[in-house]
């Protein structure tokens, strides 16, 4: 059966100050109304997977998901002792489906994603699932590029399999400006959109033959489900495990590996391209703060007749001239793309 896993565990520290180790991104509202980025994700999932929906997320973030999701049930919750990278936390979920669905068809799918066109996406991913379900590969989403991107990786298509499904001929590294530039005009590379598809037992095979200390673990923590000691053994093993991504511990690795196209107005939370998602970063962290510093700001400068002292919030116009840096910079990278 069809099954979605979500991978929600990011450390919250690539869209500071509003995503940050309390309140990573995947918890707030980008561009997505009043939705969280997780919360939009399963949703848009749903239609596609039903009930079948699982969340794997740090031990420590559990009940920020839960709090997102609260139809979801506490057991769909697959908790990471600690950070041991994608490839680790795919691995791990597997095991997971494994021991409920010996037949589990599973779609990886980040967390952080916008997605403008949910129509165009489930239809792209139903179509993903049917291919891994018929051949024997691993099937990943590409995003169809619409600049000279230098902050995503990108595939390179091969021979097209069929109308709709090409092979991937290599996985590229984020290029320079000008090199992206000419991925674009060739017509020949999607992004990377981190998004794939597979058989749950497909996935445990190349990691058992491309990662075999990663595949060590990941049978004695399998083995222990069986026994009913999933969690104690899981506790101990997991943490020790290699960190790696699957991207570099599989999917670079791996053969065949095929990919369809999504036109559906992509976004990566990684990356704020767009000035609507830039105002909403900002917006979500310095609006509930505002109030507290401009009253903390007032107090000071009365009680020292406006004159610099101790109690001024010094923290707060060093953190707001950091933001505007930030700001400056993102606003550079958009106008070069």
């Amino acid at each position: 059966m069809r099954h979605a896993v979500i991978l929600a565990g990011g450390g919250g520290t690539r869209l500071w100050p509003a995503s940050r180790r309390a309140l990573p991104k995947q918890f707030l509202t980008l561009g997505t109304g009043p939705l969280s980025l997780l919360t939009s994700t399963a949703n848009r999932l749903a239609s596609v997977c039903e009930d079948r929906l699982y969340v794997v997320t740090a031990a420590d973030q559990v009940e920020q998901v839960q709090a997102a999701l609260p139809e979801l049930s506490r057991s769909k919750i697959i908790a990471e002792p600690s950070a041991r990278n994608t490839a680790a936390a795919l691995g791990l979920s597997a095991v997971h489906l494994l021991h409920r669905d010996p037949d589990a068809i599973m779609a990886a799918i980040p967390s952080d994603q916008h997605i403008g066109d949910e129509e165009e996406f489930r239809r792209v991913l139903s179509l993903a699932f049917a291919t891994a379900e018929t051949e024997d590969a691993i099937v990943t989403v590409g995003i169809v590029p619409i600049r000279p991107e230098t902050g995503y990786g990108y595939l390179k298509l091969g021979a097209k399999h069929n109308d709709q499904v090409s092979e991937v001929a290599e996985f590229v590294e984020k290029p320079d400006s000008e090199t992206a530039q000419r991925y674009l005009e060739s017509g020949e590379y999607l992004w990377n959109g981190g998004m794939f598809i597979t058989k749950a037992a497909r996935l445990l095979s190349e990691i058992e033959r491309l990662m075999p200390e990663t595949y060590k673990g990941l049978k004695t923590i399998a083995d222990a489900m069986s026994e009913g000691r999933g969690d104690e053994v899981c506790a101990r093993v997991y943490p020790e495990l290699p960190s790696i991504s699957i991207d570099y511990g599989v999917m670079e690795k791996t053969s065949p590996v095929l990919t369809i196209a999504g036109d559906f107005q992509w976004n990566h939370g990684r990356h704020c391209p767009t000035t609507e998602t830039l105002i909403a970063t900002v917006t979500s962290f310095w609006e509930p703060q505002l109030p507290t510093m401009l009253r903390t700001t007032y107090w000071s400068a009365i009680r020292t007749k406006w004159s610099l002292s101790p109690a001024f919030p010094i923290w707060s116009w060093f953190k707001v001239a950091t933001l505007c840096w930030s700001c400056l910079e993102t606003a550079f990278k958009m106008s070069e793309s």
